[in-house]
């Protein structure tokens, strides 16, 4: 038996359900638990490693190898009569032969201008004669001497006209044994002289005369001989004209035209 509620009953109730609803604040829903903004994590900008620019390697200018300069092979000087030869001291000029029938070393110097012979020093060794040099123009004393030939000076002046010195070397061995053998007469003759004038008497039995004559003759004799082996040995120059070379010849202009045509 299904048991029914009166009308009144049932709307009393629905009544009162809907007062009550009406009356209680509609419990809500929790908020959701409201997720704070996590800011996303700032990615810190880190710059880069800023490669620093490494500079190019600066190349030091290394100065390009400055080439010396190479000197110009220098021409061996002749030899003449086994020696080194300079045979143009003062530079080209007129040929100058000295001719000598012992070898003798020339040297050459510029005359001072009364025509006398400089110092040693200024002197320039030519080489050994016989020889041929060269000479410009001017006023020159030439002097030859060696070991065994005795020292003899000759003035030249050199033009254009070439010159041939010829030399007849003397003994430097002589001349010297002939100045001391003059020396030692004139001695002699000066002793018996002051023997003869002096005052004072001679010892007994000692003759002034008897002892002066013969210091005369002999110093006499030591001064002949000594002055004659002084002037033998010494070296004489005498100068004389040398030959004119002959001009260079010069090709006949014809002789080339002839050529050139049977080219």
């Amino acid at each position: 038996m299904t048991l029914r509620r009166p009308r009144a009953v049932t709307s009393a109730l629905v009544l009162s359900a809907l007062l009550s609803t009406t009356a209680m604040p509609a419990l809500a829903d929790p908020p959701a638990a409201s997720a704070a903004p996590v800011p996303a994590a700032s990615a810190v900008s880190v710059p880069a490693a800023s490669a620093a620019p490494v500079p190019a390697a600066s190349a030091v200018p290394v100065p390009a190898a400055s080439a010396a300069p190479v000197p110009a092979p220098t021409t061996p000087p002749p030899i003449v009569n086994g020696a080194a030869a300079n045979l143009r001291p003062f530079g080209p000029g007129t040929r100058v032969t000295v001719e000598t029938s012992k070898l003798a070393k020339v040297y050459v110097g510029r005359a001072l201008p009364d025509g006398s012979a400089p110092p040693d020093y200024e002197f320039k060794r030519v080489g050994t004669a016989p020889i041929t040099l060269e000479l410009p123009a001017g006023a020159y004393i030439v002097a030859v001497e060696n070991d065994d030939v005795s020292r003899a000076d000759h003035l030249l002046r050199v033009g254009t006209q070439p010159a041939v010195l010829d030399v007849s070397p003397g003994s430097s061995g002589l001349g010297g044994v002939g100045t001391l053998t003059l020396g030692v007469g004139i001695l002699s003759v000066l002793a018996a002289t002051v023997l003869l004038i002096s005052g004072s008497d001679a010892p007994a039995g000692i003759d002034k005369p008897k002892l002066v004559i013969p210091m005369y003759a002999a110093g006499g004799a030591l001064v002949v001989g000594g002055l004659t082996m002084y002037l033998v040995s010494r070296t004489s120059i005498k100068e004389r004209p040398g030959p004119v070379p002959p001009p260079a010849p010069r090709a006949s202009a014809g002789l080339g035209f002839r050529a050139r045509l049977e080219f």
